[in-house]
């Protein structure tokens, strides 16, 4: 088993092991355990919310 360093920028590619791809500032994780708790969409700008369980509040026509 190959073992990854906390924080390391593939600290969580793989899938399924518990871990958000993206590394989140201490901010967007509060932000995240609120909207979770609160069950609310989120209106965010950028990928660090994508691989979260968040709602977005708008999503882009593609």
């Amino acid at each position: 088993m190959r073992t990854r360093r906390p924080g390391s920028p593939d600290s969580g590619a793989a899938a399924g092991d518990g871990i958000y791809r993206s590394i989140m500032s201490f901010s967007d994780e509060s932000v995240d355990a609120v909207a979770s708790v609160m069950r609310l969409p989120l209106l965010f700008k950028g990928d660090d919310f994508v691989h979260t369980d968040i709602v977005p509040a708008y999503s882009p026509a593609p």
